[in-house]
């Protein structure tokens, strides 16, 4: 009897997170729009989408458009063009909502047993939702999973029992989604990198690290392929002097997004008032942080170096910075899972200071980050620009009924068309264009 009252303890639990986490999204998504659930759609994943009613489903999943191999959304965005044309934009966001309510829900049946308190299990499984930086760019995206998706996944590498979990339903669905995860975009190799570190550094050498390191391994192969067949020379910062200072200035930033998240991509710019109490905010909290990582440097540093739960947090946020600064990618996309690297890296410390200490410094990170999502709950205008789905389709529509044998592009938020430059060859089928009578035969 007790057994089923944990059971069923145990998939309530689960319900709540999986409830929780969509009421999150949903909510930060509305409230930046009340039509935007079912009207707004997102570049790629629009544009995926768009080329499975043009061409094949095969032609379409090795694409060269992204020039990497966007596995999971081009997945996901097969599975929207089987619906009607005018429910693309609900169709899409219902299933990244789902997607990834229920990856947050089994990250936290993976780790809820080797975490003290529900507290920071709860934490750290809504901190993707809650963190401010989702609303610039990634809030709902489908095509920009990956950066809450690899901080899952790193999180039930280091904060549970895998190695030890049977070789069941459980332990495939956590490979299945780190296989997902590096066929989706290429810093997959860096989950790769860290399975190397904990098999050769920290001589864990279970059959179950082995089995996760060969499926990394294998959809690190897939997508290097998929990038190498499709590679064209893309625009790299040079590495100087500024490299080092966009790194630092990045670096601060993805600790101080878990405080503090600009309305638009103005760091802390001019001189008013709100930024000076910011900033002084923000020099407090990394001098606390510094104080209790370095009061007795040799445990610090022997604690850095022992501790898979802070160096390999702190590895991952200095490769993605390297990455992303050296090849000029996407600020939004990047600052997501940079700040969910330094939030478990700041978790990591915290867990090695003393009970009184951690216990006050986790009230304190739960109400930053709290207060620093509701002043930012909402999808910015970046999220929530562009045409809405509804007024494409009417558009389209018409125009279609005036020129049968025409063709007209498509426009997806924010106001972006595939006609842009971009660093990697654009081919059909994956452009915005389509012709009027595809577009009348999915009428």
């Amino acid at each position: 009897m007790r057994l089923r009252f944990n059971e069923t303890k145990r998939y309530l639990d689960m319900f709540f997170v999986f409830f929780i986490t969509g009421a999150l999204l949903f909510a930060r998504l509305i409230a930046g729009g009340r039509e935007l659930f079912r009207e707004s759609l997102w570049a790629e994943d629009g544009l995926f989408a768009l080329c499975n009613i043009k061409a094949s489903a095969f032609s379409c999943g090795f694409d060269s458009f992204s020039g990497y191999w966007s596995g999971l959304p081009r997945f996901l965005s097969f599975l929207v063009s089987r619906f009607p044309i005018e429910q693309w934009a609900l169709v899409n966001n219902i299933m990244t909502l789902l997607f990834l309510s229920s990856s947050a829900a089994f990250t936290y049946s993976y780790i809820k047993g080797q975490i003290q308190g529900k507290a920071l299990a709860y934490f750290l499984v809504f901190a993707p939702s809650l963190l401010s930086g989702l609303t610039h760019e990634v809030l709902m995206v489908g095509n920009s999973i990956f950066a809450i998706l690899g901080y899952y996944i790193l999180l039930i590498f280091l904060y549970s029992d895998y190695v030890n979990s049977p070789l069941g339903a459980k332990f495939i669905a956590f490979c299945s989604l780190s296989f997902l995860y590096t066929i989706s975009n290429p810093l997959g190799f860096l989950l790769l990198l860290i399975c190397l570190i904990d098999y050769f550094i920290y001589k864990s050498r279970s059959l179950n690290t082995l089995i996760l390191t060969l499926v990394l391994f294998f959809g690190n192969v897939i997508e290097g392929i998929f990038v190498l067949i499709n590679h064209t020379d893309r625009q790299q910062a040079a590495i100087d002097l500024e490299f080092l200072r966009i790194l630092l200035i990045e670096f601060i930033k993805s600790f101080s997004l878990l405080l503090y998240s600009p309305d638009d991509f103005n760091y802390l710019s001019g001189d008013s008032s709100v930024n000076i109490v910011i900033s002084v905010f923000l020099v407090v909290f990394f001098s606390l942080t510094l104080f209790l990582f370095f009061r007795n440097f040799v445990s610090a540093s022997q604690g850095l170096l022992s501790k898979r739960k802070i160096l390999i947090p702190f590895l991952l946020l200095l490769f993605t910075l390297f990455i992303s600064v050296l090849t000029k990618g996407s600020a939004a996309r990047f600052e997501v899972t940079t700040s969910l690297y330094a939030l478990l890296f700041v978790v990591g410390i915290l867990n090695q200071q003393s009970k009184k200490v951690s216990s006050a410094a986790f009230v304190l990170l739960y109400l930053f980050v709290g207060i620093n999502g509701v002043i930012n709950f909402g999808a910015s205008d970046y999220r929530s620009t562009g045409p809405l789905w509804s007024q494409q389709i009417e558009n389209s529509q018409r125009f279609c009924e005036g020129n049968p044998s025409g063709s007209f592009p498509m426009i997806f938020s924010p106001n972006w068309s595939a006609s842009i430059q971009h660093p990697y060859k654009v081919l059909e089928p994956t452009t915005e264009k389509l012709d009027c009578s595809i577009f009348l035969s999915t009428k």
